[in-house]
């Protein structure tokens, strides 16, 4: 898992750059990154402290969670999809 993130912290603003983004916009995806760990980490902690969220409803929330943000339109998709 540790590799899989050094990964994208070295190649992804590269990748954004050289498709068109200046570097401050790819500089703002280590910012996004940063609050997707921010708040899974809260999640995390919420959830196994003593009074901790319900398993059932963690479960049905992270995943209604991720299922609507997947349908969201990302500003690259065009770029990513340009080079398959």
């Amino acid at each position: 898992m540790e590799y899989c993130y050094a990964v994208n912290m070295i190649h992804l603003p590269n990748f954004v750059v050289q498709n068109g983004s200046t570097r401050s916009e790819a500089s703002f995806l280590f910012t996004v990154i940063a609050i997707g760990t921010i708040l899974s980490r809260l999640t995390v902690g919420l959830a196994t402290g003593p009074n901790g969220l319900d398993p059932l409803l963690l479960n049905f929330g992270l995943t209604a969670f991720i299922g609507g943000s997947v349908h969201l339109p990302s500003p690259y998709t065009s770029l990513i999809l340009q080079d398959l």
